[in-house]
């Protein structure tokens, strides 16, 4: 069972704009906004058109008294056709979902992307490597404001996610902390508790005459 937190403490009771879903392999950043319940109601309304076009593209065949001559049977299997193409298209674009979601995988040290519909489904979009990742940095816009990767190779910066700007310097903290490799982990938890890792003992070179 996934935990799921806020990103973020807002001191003047508003609600956050970002949300963390706790995994055993990491964690699931995604934007809370309103705007995603009206897009779980177009989902359904899809969905539901995709239905009514597949169910009318047979239901024409049903009609009492239609003319089958050789011309009609073309025409009715053409518009059938269409009907099945797009309604299956329809349909597949609704279940897809409308929400974009991020996947941080510390195990596998890689960060997916993928989109959730309103039933709660997700599907794999893509996967980047942290080590593909050259930087992330947060741009403020007028209402809100919008987090940015640079990827190696690719010249324009990726759109990741939009929110306030609290909330996202919260989730680049704790992203760029996940990103280091585990040895610096290690090392700064070791160094903010105050232990001291043993240098590695050096072999000594024999003497020569």
């Amino acid at each position: 069972m996934n935990a799921r937190s806020q990103v973020g403490v807002r001191g003047d009771g508003r609600r956050s704009t970002l949300s963390v879903s706790e995994t055993f392999w990491g964690y699931i950043v995604y934007e809370t906004a309103e705007r995603f319940d009206r897009e779980s109601v177009a989902e359904g309304v899809l969905r539901f058109l995709g239905l009514i076009l597949i169910l009318s593209a047979y239901g024409q065949w049903l009609i009492p008294g239609s003319i089958l001559t050789d011309d009609v049977i073309v025409m009715k299997l053409a518009i059938s056709v269409i009907f099945v193409v797009f309604g299956i298209a329809l349909y597949w674009f609704a279940n897809r979902g409308f929400r974009t979601e991020w996947q941080i995988d510390a195990s596998r040290r890689e960060i997916r992307m993928a989109t959730r519909n309103g039933r709660g489904n997700s599907k794999l979009v893509s996967r980047i490597p942290m080590s593909d990742v050259e930087s992330a940095f947060v741009k403020r816009g007028q209402t809100q404001s919008h987090m940015f990767f640079r990827l190696r190779g690719v010249p324009d910066p990726m759109h990741v996610l939009s929110g306030s700007e609290a909330d996202l310097r919260d989730f680049y903290e704790r992203l760029r902390h996940d990103m280091r490799p585990p040895r610096d982990r290690v090392e700064a938890r070791m160094a903010m508790t105050g232990q001291v890792q043993p240098k590695p003992v050096r072999p000594r070179r024999p003497a020569t005459a």
